[in-house]
């Protein structure tokens, strides 16, 4: 039966990553038991997923199940040893074991509510984290679920200034929004496996979804269907568009249509300057009558 201690020792094997002799030597005790949490809710393979390195990661995974280790177990921020492996930056290889082994990819933490999604793109964007971000989505990692604050993985990435890597998660999620709405979300993954976004899902074809491996007849129709009728309502916006740039193009051809530059607002100040000029000429001629008049009355003055 194992004591306290034997469990507490294998706790700290996995969280100081001792050596792989010590580490296999404490898993094949007798009645080891690998699901025991520690004060943080932590298994062992909880630490094992966080810090283990080695090649050999497929084969030590393997004795933690085969012991009964709970491969989605939380801790107690809610954290699984998947969780436990993006955030620590594990090689892409770790995070294939987990996900093949059927690590759940869409559990969330319990105060953020973050997915290993978030948690990848959080990471940033080194190459190794890519790798994790496409190992997760080709495995069924959700990028419609929100986290605490309302964002996406998409939109955290915008928050982050990680915008290439944005665009990438965007294209999977409208893919996967549109399959949803005719309840072919069951094959998000097989599009996503094979990069089929939504940008090209006009283009699909039978030969197509045979490479996606999509065999059911209704399900192919219900997607062929939907795909015709995306093909529709984009050539009915491309002919909505061209209609209104051939209206502008007609309404700037036609005569008058186009006011000559200064042509009405010259019209407008000689039609002034010839008011002021007729103004002025009519205020000459009376002045000219003032003056002949002064001068026959000076005339007279000096004949009497």
């Amino acid at each position: 039966f194992p004591t306290r201690r034997s469990s507490d020792l294998l706790h700290c094997a996995c969280y100081e990553m001792c050596s792989e002799d010590i580490l296999m030597l404490l898993l094949r005790f007798p009645g080891i038991d690998v699901t025991r949490e520690n004060v943080s809710g932590n298994t062992p393979l909880h630490y094992f997923c966080q810090n283990f390195h080695s090649p050999n990661v497929e084969h030590v995974l393997d004795i933690f199940l085969q012991k009964n280790a709970l491969i989605d177990a939380p801790n107690a921020q809610g954290e699984t040893p998947l969780h436990r492996a993006v955030r620590n930056h594990r090689p892409a290889p770790v995070i294939a074991a987990l996900l093949e082994r059927g690590a759940n990819p869409n559990l969330v933490t319990k105060e953020r509510r973050d997915t290993p999604l978030h948690y990848a793109v959080r990471c940033g964007a080194a190459a190794a984290d890519r790798a994790v971000i496409d190992l997760l989505l080709r495995k069924g990692g959700d990028t419609r679920l929100r986290e605490r604050d309302g964002l996406t993985p998409a939109e955290l990435a915008r928050a982050t200034e990680q915008h290439e890597l944005a665009v990438q998660l965007e294209k999977v999620e409208r893919v996967a929004s549109w399959l949803a709405t005719i309840d072919m979300q069951r094959y998000t993954q097989n599009f996503v496996r094979e990069a089929i976004d939504d940008d090209i899902v006009t283009a699909l074809t039978d030969d197509v979804l045979d490479q996606l491996g999509i065999s059911r007849v209704g399900h192919r129709l219900k997607i062929m269907t939907a795909v015709r009728q995306r093909r529709a309502a984009e050539a009915k916006r491309l002919r909505a568009m061209s209609s209104r740039k051939s209206s502008k193009r007609r309404s700037k051809s036609k005569p008058g249509s186009r006011r000559r530059p200064g042509r009405s607002r010259l019209g407008v100040n000689a039609t002034k300057a010839d008011d002021v000029s007729s103004s002025s000429s009519s205020d000459e001629d009376d002045n000219d009558n003032d003056n002949d008049e002064n001068s026959n009355d000076t005339n007279g003055d000096m004949t009497s």
